[in-house]
């Protein structure tokens, strides 16, 4: 949990929500080449940072991986941001937002799972809070905060990515570590989520 969501938004459109605050924006996205339905770990997916004054879209690497050997971090517990010094100085200097429409959860129903696509149907856009590596190579890489489930999701999944409405998520990227750890938490239960089946993708449990 999150390994697979939707970014159904051009990076034209994200730019001019962000502009509507006056920020100065740079975009290094080409729309035309950028994947929107169904990322997954491993694709490049597109991200906001700030950088000095200014607002960057680009599009980054999803999964950090420390070595050919490592398994791939799509997730980073904010629990273990708290407690871990090497992920807390990543979450206070390397803060990262993923623009996101809705994201997929399975869900055991019966002898089966179903994939279902989860969203928030009052908000056209929003972003989970990531953060992110460089490596040897200077490869970017972002991984996504998650915690645990609000009301809606502890019937099906037992964490949640960091949600963020748009000026939560500018805030984020500026805000202290001390208030961005107190923003790590399950999305208010009385902010609408829906949820409708990915019918194409049903297996055995």
């Amino acid at each position: 949990m999150c390994y697979a969501f939707t970014q159904k938004v051009e990076a034209a459109t994200l730019m001019r929500e962000i502009l509507s605050g006056d920020r100065k924006v740079v975009n290094r996205i080409d729309d035309k080449n950028q994947k929107k339905e169904k990322v997954s770990p491993t694709n490049f997916i597109l991200t906001v940072q700030k950088q000095q004054e200014k607002y960057l879209i680009d599009s980054t690497y999803w999964g950090i991986k420390f070595s050919d050997k490592s398994p791939l971090i799509a997730n980073t517990r904010v629990e273990t941001i708290k407690e871990k010094l090497y992920w807390r100085g990543l979450f206070d200097k390397s803060r990262y937002l993923i623009s996101m429409t809705g994201f997929y959860e399975w869900k055991k129903e019966g002898n089966k799972k179903v994939r279902y696509k989860i969203f928030l149907p009052q908000e056209d856009l929003f972003f989970a809070a990531a953060l992110e590596t460089i490596d040897k190579d200077k490869k970017e890489s972002v991984s996504i905060i998650t915690t645990t489930p609000n009301k809606f999701m502890k019937s099906i999944h037992n964490r949640i990515p960091v949600l963020l409405r748009m000026q939560e998520g500018i805030d984020y990227l500026t805000d202290s570590i001390e208030i961005n750890l107190k923003r790590c938490k399950p999305l208010e239960d009385d902010i609408k989520m829906e949820m409708i089946p990915d019918d194409k993708r049903i297996k055995d449990i």
